[in-house]
């Protein structure tokens, strides 16, 4: 374990796990180095980190799937999956791939990859007009806002990746 901040292993005690690596192909993302059991597991609860060369260079949380399984083993495109949605997706996931280009060129020297942390989901009772029903709590939004908070005391500022605290 490191005890910098911005590297990503400082993190895996708190339960962040190798998800795959990445590679740029035309005006998309190829993963590669694939971890199935997370990339694949129908959980739909994270908190996630982009990172360089093991420094962190964005942080954000998905309320879906990490990835739906398709027959070329990569993720679906699509916005039911987050890094579905990052292979292809526009808005932040076009700009994320954008700036990291230079990186995930198959050519270069630099290991783009994507870690997670599954998040627990909470089921509580609750009473509707009298009648008990389960009510499923979810924690990854706040919690990307704390690992947020947490990386801007501790590294003085936001990921790169990062434009604020949403």
């Amino acid at each position: 374990m490191t005890n910098d901040r911005t590297d990503i292993r400082t993190y895996e005690q708190d339960g962040f796990q190798h998800v795959c690596d990445i590679e740029h192909y035309k005006d998309e993302w190829i993963y590669k180095n694939i971890n199935t059991s997370v990339m694949y597991d129908s959980h739909d609860s994270w908190v996630y980190a982009v990172t360089v060369n093991m420094k962190i260079k964005k942080i954000g949380e998905s309320g879906h799937p990490l990835g739906k399984r398709s027959d070329t083993n990569q993720p679906k495109s699509g916005t039911d999956n987050r890094l579905g949605r990052y292979r292809k997706g526009d808005g932040t996931d076009a700009r994320c791939r954008q700036q990291l280009k230079k990186y995930t060129d198959p050519n270069t020297e630099h290991t783009v990859s994507i870690y997670a942390k599954k998040c627990e989901i909470v089921h509580t009772e609750q009473s509707i007009a009298g009648m008990t029903i389960s009510v499923q709590s979810t924690i990854h939004k706040q919690l990307e806002k704390e690992y947020l908070d947490y990386y801007k005391r501790s590294v003085g500022r936001y990921p790169d990746l990062n434009t604020g605290r949403a």
